[in-house]
């Protein structure tokens, strides 16, 4: 399990030279930050069986909704992992099929005087992951 802090991210100035104007824009985008974003939860499962030297895997993620106004703006992922490999005398090769369930939501655009347009993005899609290494 872990705690993604993403409330704490901000941005600032590469060089300050002590002009408002920088400050006034990067603390307003730190304040919006602070406004749509919370912090939120990341929980990870997983298992792994060994067979001499071949070995089976698999585990699972998910990521809860990081954004503030969860009735409106709905996100979060979900990962489903499988896998096998091989280890033996410091070499090893891992073949793994990653499958992805992730909702997110996208701003076309941001007017001030009006309501805004919300996006809703649904993605699925698969990954093969292919490792090899040599341990020495």
């Amino acid at each position: 399990m872990e705690y993604v802090t993403t409330k704490s991210s901000h941005f600032k100035p590469e060089n300050s030279d002590g002009t408002t104007g920088a400050d006034d824009y990067y603390n307003a985008v730190n304040a919006a930050i602070k406004d749509i974003y919370k912090n939120y939860l990341g929980l990870r499962l997983g298992g792994e069986l060994k067979f001499g030297t071949v070995f089976a895997r698999a585990g699972a993620a998910y990521y809860t909704n990081p954004y503030q106004d969860s009735k409106e703006l709905k996100a979060d992922k979900l990962f489903l992992t499988t896998g096998t490999g091989y280890r033996n005398r410091g070499m090893f090769f891992d073949l793994a099929f990653v499958l992805g369930f992730q909702r997110d939501v996208s701003f076309p655009y941001l007017l001030s005087d009006k309501n805004n347009v919300v996006s809703t993005l649904k993605e699925t899609g698969g990954t093969v992951v292919l490792t090899f290494g040599f341990k020495f």
